[in-house]
C-alpha cells in the first residue's frame, strides 16, 4: 500500500488537459487510460479523478468495495429530469427500488416482451422501401421507444402510450446535457431552473400523461406490462410497502431515458459495422436463413443465432452507450497499491478498458468471434461491463439482450445496408454514447437464400416475410 499519487496524463501546458476534456471526454480518457496504465489520476483544482482501467480495480470500485462509494455528484445533473430512480438514488432508496423492479425483469417476462419487440419490428419493416435512405439512429430510436412503451404500458393504453412516447421523444429532445449541468449548477446557488419553455411543456405534458396511466393501472388488477407490474410491487422482504406515485414516475422516466437511446446506439453502430464489412453481413444474412428459413424469430431462435449475438455483443463492447461509470468515495478506498481518500472521484470506462489491447488484441477491430466461448473464457470478470456492475448492474440487461438481437434478426432478414454517407464516429453530446447524427444508411432488399426466384419459400413453408 502506498499514499502517492498514481500517474497522470500528459499535459502540453497547464490546463490542456481540461479543455481536451472538455472538448472531447471520451478520446481525453481513452488518451488517460493509454498513458497511466491500470489506475491514473487527473487533478481539477483541488478535485482529484481517479480513473481505473484494469478489470480488477474496475470490479473493486464497481463491486467488492462498491458499498464504500455512492454515485457521484455529476448524476445530479439528471435529477431536475428523472428524479430519483434507479440511475440516480442512492443508499436504501436504491436498493428498495431496485428490489420493487426487479421481478418485471425475470426471464418468465421475457417471452411477453420479445413479443413486443418482434412486432415493433415488423411494422418498422413494413414501412421501408428498398433504395431508401435512411437516418439509421432516428429509425432505431423510434423503433426502440415504441418497444420500451409497449413493454412499459401494453397494449390497453395504446392511446395514452402514444401521448406519453410523442411527450418523451420532445422531453428527451430539449433535455440536452448542457441544459441539464445548468440546471446543476444553477441549483447550487438556489436557483430553480426547469429549462426553457419547450422543456418545460413537453415536461408538464409527459407527466400528465404518465400519472393519468398509474391512476388507471392502480384501479386494474396486475397485468403484464411493465407499469402494471410496478404499480403492484410490494416489497416483501423490506418495509412490506409499494411505490408512491412520485416513485412510479421517475422509473418510468428512467426506463423510457435509458430504455430506448442505449439500444438505438447499439443496433445502429452495429450496422455501421456490417455495411463496412460486407462478408460480415453475409454471414450474417446466411445464419438468419439457416436458422429461420423465412419466418419470423422467436426467442427461442437466439441460443441458434449465435452470431447475430456477438455482433450486437462486439457492438457493445467497441461502443458502450453507458460509456463512463462515476463514483464517489465516502471513505479511503484501497485500490491496488492506492489510497483513494474520502471525497475523490473513480471513474471506470467500458469505452476504455474494452479497448485493452491485453484484453482485446487489436481492440479498434470490429471481431465478434472475440465472443466465441473459448475465447470469451480467458477473459477477466470485469473486462468487459457494458452493464456496469455490483448492485448497480443495469436491470434492464436481460430484456437488451432479447432486444438488441431480435431487431438485428427481424430487419437483417429482408435488408442489406450500405453508407449513404462517410461512416460514423461516435459523439456524447447527450448523456449516451451515440452515433454522429450526419450518419445515413441506404436499404437494399434482399431475398433470403430459402426462397426461389420469385420470392415464394421453398419445402412449402408458410412465408411470414413481408412484400
Amino acid at each position: 500500500m502506498t499514499t502517492s499519487l498514481p500517474p497522470s496524463p500528459r499535459s502540453r501546458f497547464p490546463g490542456a488537459n481540461l479543455l481536451e476534456l472538455v472538448r472531447d471526454s471520451v478520446s481525453f480518457y481513452r488518451r488517460m487510460g493509454r498513458e497511466c496504465g491500470d489506475i491514473g489520476v487527473l487533478s481539477i483544482g483541488s478535485r482529484r479523478v481517479y480513473l481505473v482501467t484494469k478489470a480488477e480495480y474496475v470490479q473493486e470500485v464497481l463491486a467488492t468495495q462498491s458499498r464504500k462509494f455512492v454515485k457521484s455528484s455529476a448524476y445530479r445533473v439528471l435529477e431536475p429530469v428523472m428524479g430519483l430512480g434507479l440511475i440516480t438514488s442512492n443508499g436504501p432508496l436504491h436498493l428498495r427500488q431496485r428490489r420493487l423492479c426487479q421481478p418485471a425483469f425475470h426471464r418468465r417476462r421475457m417471452e411477453q416482451y420479445a413479443e413486443v419487440v418482434l412486432r415493433c419490428a415488423a411494422n418498422l419493416d413494413r414501412e421501408r422501401r428498398s433504395g431508401e435512405t435512411i437516418d439509421p439512429y432516428a429509425e432505431m430510436c423510434q423503433l426502440t421507444l415504441r418497444i420500451v412503451g409497449g413493454t412499459l404500458f401494453g397494449s390497453d393504453l395504446e392511446r395514452e402510450a402514444d401521448e406519453a412516447l410523442h411527450a418523451a421523444d420532445e422531453f428527451f429532445e430539449q433535455c440536452g446535457m448542457n441544459r441539464m449541468r445548468l440546471t446543476a449548477v444553477l441549483s447550487k446557488f438556489g436557483v430553480r431552473y426547469s429549462g426553457g419553455r419547450k422543456m418545460r411543456d413537453a415536461r408538464r405534458r409527459l407527466d400528465a400523461t404518465i400519472y393519468r396511466m398509474i391512476d388507471r393501472r392502480r384501479s386494474q388488477p396486475e397485468g403484464n406490462d411493465l407499469l402494471s407490474l410496478l404499480v403492484h410491487a410490494i416489497d416483501e422482504d423490506g418495509d412490506g410497502g409499494g411505490m408512491s406515485d412520485q416513485q412510479l414516475r421517475d422509473e418510468v422516466i428512467t426506463f423510457l431515458l435509458a430504455g430506448y437511446e442505449t439500444t438505438a446506439s447499439i443496433v445502429t453502430f452495429a450496422w455501421a459495422a456490417l455495411a463496412q464489412h460486407p462478408v460480415l453481413q453475409q454471414k450474417l444474412h446466411r445464419e438468419l436463413d439457416d436458422v429461420l428459413g423465412g419466418r419470423a424469430p422467436t426467442l427461442d431462435d437466439l441460443p441458434r443465432l449465435e452470431l447475430t449475438r456477438r455482433i450486437f455483443q462486439e457492438a457493445m463492447r467497441l461502443y458502450p452507450p453507458a460509456w463512463i461509470f462515476g463514483r464517489m468515495a465516502t471513505e479511503p478506498v484501497q485500490i491496488g497499491p492506492y489510497v483513494l481518500p474520502a471525497g475523490s472521484r473513480a471513474l471506470a470506462s467500458p469505452y476504455v478498458t474494452h479497448r485493452r489491447e491485453d484484453y482485446f488484441p487489436q481492440p479498434d477491430a470490429f471481431d465478434p468471434d472475440r465472443w466465441l466461448p473459448e475465447r470469451q473464457a480467458h477473459l477477466p470478470e470485469f473486462a468487459y461491463f457494458p452493464f456496469g456492475g455490483g448492485v448497480r448492474r443495469c436491470i434492464g440487461e436481460p430484456l437488451a439482450m432479447v432486444e438488441g438481437p431480435l431487431i438485428l434478426a427481424t430487419l437483417g432478414q429482408r435488408w442489406r445496408m450500405e453508407f449513404a454517407s462517410p461512416p460514423p464516429r461516435e459523439t456524447t453530446k447527450t448523456l449516451f454514447l451515440r452515433p454522429d447524427p450526419s450518419l445515413r444508411m441506404r436499404l437494399f432488399s434482399r431475398t433470403p437464400a430459402s426462397f426461389d426466384s420469385t420470392g415464394s419459400q421453398r419445402n412449402e413453408l408458410k412465408c411470414v416475410l413481408l412484400p
